[in-house]
Order: C-alpha cells, then structure tokens, then sequence
C-alpha cells in the first residue's frame, strides 16, 4: 500500500518507521546518511521546501545541520541509490501529487507575523 502526500515530520517517521533507522539521529553512519539523504530528496524535489526550511525542519527535530551538509546530502543522493537498492524500494513506497507544495513553515511563519501585526493594531485602536 502506498504512502501519500505526506507532510514533512510523516515523511520523516514514516521512512524512519521503514527503515528502521532513525533520520534525527546525530549519527554519522553511512546507513543513516543515506536513508537521510533520501528524506533530504524527497523534501526537497517532492514537497519542494526551500533549503532554509529543510534546514530549520532538521534542527526543529533535534537534528543539527547546516545548508551546505543539506545540500551535499541531496546532490549524492543519486549516488547512493545506485549503492544501495533499499533506497530505491523505500523511495517507491511513497506517491506525491506533483502540484502539492508544503513550505509549511514560511507558512506558519507568515500567519504569526501576521497575527503580530494584526495584535497590534487592534492595540493601537484600543489605546487612540
């Protein structure tokens, strides 16, 4: 049965739960690097995040990372697949709408600056 449009963090758990390896796990092993290599693709070329977003998505989750480490993860993804025949069976558990986009934290992002700006005003009525 295929996996669906997922968000980030279902993503995450559900290659995690496939895997049996944990993507957050401040572990330099080369099974780890790759299955989170794999989730570093399919965020970036599926979920189209922004490289910013995957970045904060990792450190949100406990996984230290910076934008370079990011995206030379991504870029050797094809590599590593070419390697290890797991990755591609993991990859094709998962189907995705290709109109679907979840930069969903510049959208939370967005919505409490908005909130922000919106709070006040609402004060600067109040106070006139």
């Amino acid at each position: 049965n295929m996996i669906n449009n997922l968000k980030p963090i279902n993503l995450a758990d559900k290659i995690s739960e496939l895997s049996g390896i944990d993507v957050f796990a401040n572990n330099r092993e080369r099974k780890v690097v790759e299955v989170r290599a794999l989730l570093t693709y399919l965020l970036r070329d599926k979920l189209k995040m922004r490289w910013k977003n995957i970045v904060l998505f990792y450190d949100q989750n406990g996984k230290k990372i910076n934008m370079a480490n990011v995206m030379h993860s991504y870029k050797k993804y094809p590599y590593y697949q070419q390697h290890n025949s797991d990755l591609i069976n993991l990859q094709s558990q998962f189907i995705f709408d290709n109109d679907i986009s979840h930069d969903e934290i510049n959208q939370i992002d967005y919505l409490e600056k908005k909130c922000k700006r919106l709070e006040k005003k609402l004060e600067e009525q109040l106070n006139k």
